[in-house]
């Protein structure tokens, strides 16, 4: 298989992600993690600033900028960290110290809808978000690896009407092979190659440049892999992942309902087509009793219902909850 920087097909995968998107320009690399520091690094490389905001709690990969928010900065140095200021999610504190901080800021790094916090969906939040980072020219990044694709083909921005100056895209794109995708307005992904010139006069790019390369990116495989998911998303249409949400909502409000039937302490949060169960510390064994029932759910308890689900599966799903939680209960887990 061929290793180089262009794919035949990567320039109509783009054009259908800009459009699906709203935005101007797309870029791809490795994997989501390495999109949000490409992200991060165009943020401070075009604005001239070095201090970005994350909030507690969110994921964005394995950086050393971005982990503060998960608390885990073991093995990472204090001078790589020392420009990152973590913040409540969804505060009015935090929106108030963002504006105080103003034109220190080359960007604020959010995930939407944190996969481990589903309930704090704050549209009010973001709203506000956007209106005091674009008055201060800071870079508002949307982290849409999670859910970028699955909650809306426009992604978050179009769920909330939110539009970002930059949003990290992967997973879901790459159709299981690994990818990252970066898109957003021209302003910063023009130093990626040095913007728009004409090659019939004496023009050149001229914007700066940041260094950006990788080996694997635009793998011809995962661009292919890409462009058939692209193609799936223009067919379909958003009715794809209304149609999607829409299982989902039907299986939690099922498990919802059985679930105050036999007085578990148990709830569930979903956000369109991901889910997970909310309650004591032994609930984590429930992944482990869903696997010896044929049901693979990973550690952190986070599901999604896919389109390769079938009802048949999401039933099986069901009654495997179901059987799970009352062995719990017999066992002693549960009052």
């Amino acid at each position: 298989m061929p290793m180089g920087l262009q794919s035949d097909v990567s320039r109509d995968v783009s054009e259908r992600i800009a459009r699906m998107t709203g935005m101007e320009r797309v870029t791809y690399c490795n994997t989501g993690a390495e999109a949000i520091m490409v992200a991060l690094r165009l943020a401070r490389a075009v604005t001239g600033r070095d201090k970005i905001v994350v909030f507690a709690s969110s994921y964005h990969g394995s950086s050393d900028a971005t982990i503060p928010g998960l608390g885990m900065v073991l093995g990472v140095t204090p001078g790589a960290i020392q420009d990152t200021i973590v913040l409540e999610y969804g505060a009015d504190a935090s929106l108030q110290r963002i504006a105080e901080l103003g034109d220190q800021l080359a960007a604020v790094l959010v995930e939407p809808v944190q996969g481990r916090q589903l309930w704090l969906q704050p549209a009010a939040f973001l709203a506000e978000l956007r209106r005091i980072t674009a008055e201060h020219g800071t870079a508002l990044i949307f982290d849409e690896v999670m859910l970028g694709f699955r909650i809306h083909q426009g992604g978050c921005q179009a769920y909330f009407g939110i539009k970002a100056d930059l949003a990290t895209y992967g997973k879901i794109i790459g159709g299981g092979m690994p990818i990252g995708v970066v898109a957003g307005s021209a302003r910063f992904l023009d130093a990626i190659d040095g913007g728009a010139w004409n090659d019939a006069d004496d023009s050149l790019p001229d914007v700066e440049k940041i260094w950006y390369s990788g080996t694997f990116t635009k793998n011809p495989l995962t661009v292919a892999c890409a462009q058939a998911v692209v193609e799936r998303f223009s067919q379909e249409g958003p009715a794809l992942q209304q149609r999607l949400n829409q299982r989902a909502e039907s299986l939690v409000d099922r498990l919802s309902i059985w679930l105050r039937e036999h007085r578990m302490p148990v709830s569930i949060v979903r956000f369109g087509s991901m889910f997970r169960f909310l309650g004591s510390p032994q609930l984590t064994l429930l992944a482990f009793h869903l696997a010896m029932r044929g049901i693979y759910v990973a550690e952190n308890m986070l599901f999604f219902v896919s389109v390769a689900h079938s009802d048949n599966d999401l039933l099986a799903l069901e009654e495997a909850v179901q059987d799970s939680l009352i062995t719990m209960r017999k066992g002693g887990y549960f009052a």
